[in-house]
């Protein structure tokens, strides 16, 4: 695709150039001597460029009826005023010619074609207005600068003719008729105005679509902002293309007063170099002085708003001043960081450097072709053309090397593919379990953080409330109200605790201190601990145990202890009026000790069975039901003993919770 692209700018490269050549080809120079010029006979497609001594009247405009009473002096045209002693830059003055054509043409439709005369001008062919640009004035505010190509067509019925300009200019840097004056037969003259034209149409509609082309470039590939420099710089090129294509763009454009177009057509080139600059700096960073840099940004960017904001004859006439700042930049941007790019073999940078040397040395003879110091041709537009084409080739080479590095990537990717599938495949199902127990903590960790903040947030606002209403008194302290502020006060130290106990277990910060001892003398001590706060709380415990005195057990009485009280005050909280509690202690068939606590209450129901051990988890809502940590705690400290941890129940007929442990 880029190199097609490549390919059709060559080629309207190529078709502007022949239509260059076919116009110079058909061209004829008249040169006139003492203001009178003899135009032959019109021929196949000949058009005349009117050229020499023309008459000129400096400080006044001399009405066609008095010119022959005076005498002009006579003065190279085209030409500025600047260049001439006859003139001054800024002031009014007449021209005048006379032409002699042959008899034979006579009636026919004769044409002059005018470019630039600056900055606004009448002109009269045998006394008869026939054209008008701009209004004439004698100073800057009276005149209205207008500087645009004109077509006049006439049919002259003499041999002998005058042509009389009246021109002004207060506005321009150039005065008086400094560009080409042409003279034909209007078919040749349309036809030469046509292919004048359609050369710069057609590197219009060129940069346009390069332009395009680039940007959607970027906007696939926001990482590369070479391609948006590119695309911009491609607009800048089209928008003062076809600002220099006075012709069709007044034409399009007739309300556009012709300052405001002059002003956008110096700013393109400003901002061209800022691009320029821009575009330098981001493919050769590393060999550019950031200094440099932001000092060239910042002075392009003070010119620019000069423009912006003087008279078009104080920023054209001080052109000389941005001109050398171009140079000076260009030197540092252009050459030198082109040779250190060189020198540190940058990708692409012979490629980039001859375009852009060849678009900088394009950019100063356009602007000496404009001030009147250069005989070369103005091939800016050509340059910016063959510059862009030339970052197609780049960015084709790149895409190639990419290419070929893809292809034996996917070789490479493929072969090891087929020996990593297992693996991949293997690895990707143990992710997504982790990422599911990750899921599951990450909504533990929020559940968890929820129910902390509920359970000691509904204490502590009691305990506010309270003391809040003792403040203001409307209560006075009593020894009820302290024991429930008490009360209180010990919940939230309970929670604290069985967080801390919690913590502790899961990260193994807890030790377990083990010790060997019988298990039936362990049950006895059970049954004298919990035997006897039951029955000071007017409950029974019945305690089972048919277990061989000379079966010994390993474990941590005190936490073993601690989790057989969780699981007693966890049925006295749900017993409801039932007055006996269970313990039973057996052997299993896998010769492991099996201790369970059974209640008679209301049990648990079944869908709620697999969350008891849940940090958190309650059965109800409450104000006694626990903060839901005690069964987690006891969890980890049966799991640290290797042991197991379960819980029977059906609802209405009590719940029974047991843990097992490995025996010796």
């Amino acid at each position: 695709m880029l190199r097609k692209y490549a390919l059709l700018f060559i080629l309207i490269t190529l078709m502007s150039l022949v239509f260059v050549f076919q116009d110079k080809q058909h061209i004829n120079e008249l040169v006139a001597e003492n203001g009178s010029v003899e135009i032959p006979a019109f021929e196949s497609a000949s058009i005349y460029q009117l050229t020499g001594e023309w008459g000129f009247y400096p400080d006044q405009w001399t009405e066609p009826a008095d010119i022959s009473l005076q005498e002009p002096v006579y003065v190279s045209t085209p030409n500025s005023w600047k260049n001439l002693s006859e003139a001054k830059q800024k002031g009014i003055g007449t021209y005048r010619l006379e032409y002699q054509i042959s008899e034979r043409d006579i009636g026919k439709r004769h044409s002059f074609f005018f470019q630039y005369i600056g900055s606004a001008y009448k002109a009269y062919v045998n006394g008869e207005l026939v054209a008008e640009v701009g209004e004439l004035g004698k100073s800057s505010k009276t005149e209205k600068p207008y500087l645009r190509d004109e077509l006049i067509y006439y049919e002259p019925d003499q041999v002998n003719n005058e042509l009389i300009i009246h021109v002004s200019n207060f506005s321009f840097r150039e005065g008086g008729i400094f560009q080409e004056v042409y003279y034909g037969e209007s078919n040749n003259t349309i036809a030469f105005l046509i292919k004048q034209q359609l050369e710069p149409l057609l590197l219009i509609g060129g940069f346009l679509i390069l332009g395009i082309y680039y940007f959607l470039k970027y906007m696939i590939n926001h990482s590369n902002d070479t391609f948006l420099y590119i695309s911009l710089i491609s607009f800048m090129a089209m928008v003062r293309t076809f600002l220099l294509t006075e012709y069709v763009f007044y034409t399009l454009f007739p309300a556009i007063p012709w300052n405001v177009m002059t002003k956008i057509e110096y700013m393109s080139i400003l901002l061209g170099m800022i691009l320029l600059i821009q575009f330098m700096y981001k493919l050769y960073k590393q060999d550019i002085n950031n200094k440099i840099y932001t000092i060239a940004i910042s002075v392009m960017a003070a010119f620019l708003i000069f423009v912006l904001v003087t008279p078009t004859f104080i920023y054209t006439n001080l052109l000389w001043v941005q001109t050398a700042f171009i140079y000076l930049f260009l030197l540092y941007f252009v050459i030198i960081t082109g040779i250190k790019a060189i020198i540190n073999k940058r990708e692409g940078s012979y490629i980039n450097i001859l375009g852009i040397v060849i678009m900088a040395v394009a950019a100063v003879i356009e602007i000496t072709v404009e001030r009147d110091i250069s005989i070369f041709p103005m091939i800016l537009t050509y340059s910016v053309l063959l510059f862009l084409v030339l970052q197609g080739v780049i960015i084709s080479k790149r895409y190639d090397k990419i290419s070929e590095r893809n292809q034996e990537l996917a070789q490479s990717l493929k072969e090891l593919n087929n020996s990593l599938e297992h693996k991949v495949i293997k690895r990707t199902l143990e992710l997504e379990r982790k990422n599911g127990e990750l899921i599951q903590l990450q909504k533990s960790r929020s559940d968890m953080m929820e129910n902390i903040a509920h359970d000691l947030g509904s204490p502590m606002n009691a305990f506010e409330k309270q003391l809040l209403l003792i403040k203001q008194g409307y209560i006075q302290p009593s020894e009820a109200l302290l024991d429930t502020l008490i009360q209180k006060t010990r919940s939230i130290k309970r929670l604290a605790n069985d967080l801390f106990q919690l913590s502790q277990l899961q990260t193994r910060k807890w030790s377990i201190h083990k010790e060997t001892v019988r298990i039936n003398a362990f049950v006895q001590e059970i049954e004298k601990l919990f035997g006897y706060e039951l029955n000071q709380l007017g409950l029974k415990l019945e305690s089972i145990c048919p277990v061989n005195e000379k079966y010994l057990i390993q474990i941590d009485k005190e936490r073993i202890i601690q989790v057989i009280r969780n699981f007693i005050d966890n049925a006295l909280k749900h017993g409801e009026e039932e007055n006996m509690i269970r313990i039973s202690v057996t052997i299993n068939n896998e010769d492991k000790l099996r201790i369970e606590v059974k209640d008679f209450g209301r049990g648990i129901d079944k869908e709620e069975l697999p969350y008891i051990f849940d940090r958190f988890y309650r059965k109800s809502n409450k104000p006694n039901s626990g903060s839901g940590l005690g069964l987690a705690i006891a969890k980890e400290i049966i799991e640290q003993h290797k042991g197991q941890i379960g819980v029977e129940s059906e609802r209405g007929r009590g719940s029974c919770f047991y843990f097992t442990l490995p025996i010796e």
